[in-house]
């Protein structure tokens, strides 16, 4: 019997030290940088949000390439429409950009910031960007989170 209570205990403690490990580092992981940038959006009567989102991030540890930061961002908008990309390429921006209704950069970086500046004249820093079409111009514009 005292043994039965002493595994318990033992379990329990390790079960306890897991969780709170797992809380002290939540703020260095992925779902919650697309948190802080989305929040998490759940429509009242399981509406889902039927925009097409365009997600923006290093390939840090195969995130982008592995469909982790796509499953993220549809389970925080609770939108089916929803890819990743890990990187620009310069040529192919317009008729990239011009599929999607809107670019979420969860991570930012020099390349990105270049382009963006460059092609769209936004920082291209984290944040949400409506794309926005004008005939055969495509822009962005920086949205709130409230978007």
């Amino acid at each position: 019997m005292i043994v039965c209570i002493a595994l318990a205990v033992v379990l329990l403690m390790s079960e306890f030290n897991g969780m709170k490990t797992i809380q002290e580092s939540y703020t260095s992981t992925l779902p919650y940088k697309v948190r802080q940038v989305t929040g998490d959006r759940w429509y009242q009567d399981g509406k889902m949000d039927e925009s097409r989102y365009l997600f923006y991030a290093t390939d840090a540890d195969g995130q982008v390439t592995d469909y982790y930061l796509q499953y993220i961002g549809k389970y925080m908008l609770f939108a089916p429409h929803v890819d990743g990309i890990c990187a620009f390429y310069e040529d192919n921006m317009d008729n990239l950009l011009s599929g999607y209704d809107n670019l979420v950069v969860v991570e930012s970086d020099v390349e990105a910031r270049y382009l963006l500046r460059k092609h769209y004249g936004v920082a291209g820093e984290v944040g949400v960007y409506r794309v926005e079409r004008d005939g055969g111009r495509v822009g962005l514009k920086r949205l709130n989170t409230d978007f």
